[in-house]
């Protein structure tokens, strides 16, 4: 039996030398923007079940969570994780703390930390912002 135990919403801050600033809140269905420029969002949601380790999954959107991603990839301790065609990913984990690297083809990446404990799923929802070039050729 799965219950749910915390719904985390927040937004990610990404600036163009990848630093990145989490915000989050426990408040159901709200999503804090900390600024309205280059942001990308993130929705957690923490289910217990009875597995002996841990498992992230979730997909990677665009177009505020309406359209998959399907060239994206999560990156966890130099291992790709590669998104179906529906922006879809699974891995299942050891417990402990995790950098996750989210990129999608012609999509700004965002770096996202989470700790992860024995017996829960994490459900993840990456919405990516589009990659804006800013150098015309001539």
């Amino acid at each position: 039996m799965k219950a749910t135990r915390l719904i985390t919403i927040g937004t990610v801050i990404v600036s163009c030398c990848g630093m990145f600033v989490f915000h989050s809140c426990k408040h159901t269905n709200k999503i804090v923007n900390v600024n309205s420029n280059d942001t990308s969002q993130v929705r957690l949601i923490i289910e217990k079940a009875d597995i002996p380790n841990s498992v992230i999954k979730g997909y990677i959107k665009r177009d505020s969570y309406t359209t998959p991603i399907n060239m994206g990839d999560i990156w966890i301790k130099k291992q790709r994780i590669p998104c179906n065609e529906a922006g879809f990913f699974n891995k299942e984990l050891d417990p402990g703390t995790y950098n996750i690297l989210v990129r999608g083809l012609n999509f700004n990446s965002i770096q996202y930390k989470i700790t992860v404990k024995k017996g829960e799923i994490y459900n993840l929802t990456f919405n990516l912002q589009p990659y804006i070039f800013k150098n015309k050729i001539p």
